[in-house]
């Protein structure tokens, strides 16, 4: 087995892959990527049916603290908006009252689980311009991303990077710009989101705090419907009721209040 593949090293130590599946895997990746082709290695090995879509989920979260097993709010509302339930559901955008209530986190698992229970591409869009995170977390490099689609710099499709998870894909926060305020009020937003909308049946999108940055405010109206995370023990209701006035006012869609641990 190559050495240069922390997750196939972990996949063979948990017995899920053997060192021949992973190298025949590494081989594969290399050929695809010859013909500009690029494509997870987790997502190799479920083609190849080295692994089931569940056992790579379980890969994912011993390979990376920050990607845990998904809370059962997550996989609740994951089966919801699958379901026949929400048809008009389309892009559903993440966010919270403050920073550090674990909304990166409920983003990424929501859009994982989405993933793997469904055939459908699902794409999730880092929106939080002023601490991206998401890049980290399925550590793919930040540029180029959204920042560099609005603002021109990078075709619609071009920055979208696959992921390890099978039908899932990550458009990042892209380069850090001074001016991103100003690429949200564009109408040049609303023309990516129209795109985007094209080529993926679910897209889930990691946003600033509401309360504490306008950035959110100005990404709702391109929003089918907007999830709420409430870090458990420590949201005053106030704070609740005021993201759910300024949501109100905004006439946006609101799915419900997810609490994180």
């Amino acid at each position: 087995m190559k050495s240069d593949s922390p997750l196939g090293q972990v996949a063979v130590s948990l017995g899920y892959a053997t060192p021949e599946q992973i190298d025949a895997a590494l081989k594969e990746q290399q050929r695809r990527a010859q013909g500009d082709e690029r494509i997870r290695i987790g997502m190799l090995l479920c083609e190849m049916g080295a692994m089931t879509p569940t056992q790579l989920f379980r890969l994912l979260a011993h390979s990376r603290d920050t990607l845990n097993i998904p809370s059962e709010d997550a996989i609740r509302l994951a089966a919801r908006l699958r379901s026949s339930s929400l048809p008009d559901v389309q892009v559903i955008l993440i966010t919270s009252a403050a920073q550090g209530e674990g909304k990166t986190t409920i983003a990424s698992q929501l859009a994982t689980v989405m993933a793997l229970m469904g055939r459908d591409d699902v794409l999730l869009i880092d929106g939080n311009l002023r601490q991206p995170a998401l890049h980290q977390q399925f550590s793919l490099p930040r540029e180029a991303g959204l920042t560099d689609v609005i603002g021109q710099e990078a075709g619609f499709d071009a920055p979208v990077q696959a992921t390890d998870v099978p039908r899932l894909s990550l458009l990042t926060a892209g380069r850090a710009v001074d001016d991103f305020i100003y690429l949200l009020m564009d109408d040049r937003c609303g023309e990516v989101m129209t795109q985007l909308r094209q080529s993926y049946r679910t897209i889930i999108m990691d946003t600033a705090s509401l309360l504490a940055y306008p950035d959110t405010a100005l990404m709702v109206p391109h929003a089918d419907a907007v999830m709420l995370v409430v870090a458990a023990g420590q949201r005053r209701k106030a704070e609740v009721l005021e993201m759910k006035r300024l949501l109100d006012g905004m006439q946006a869609n609101i799915l419900g209040v997810m609490l994180s641990e």
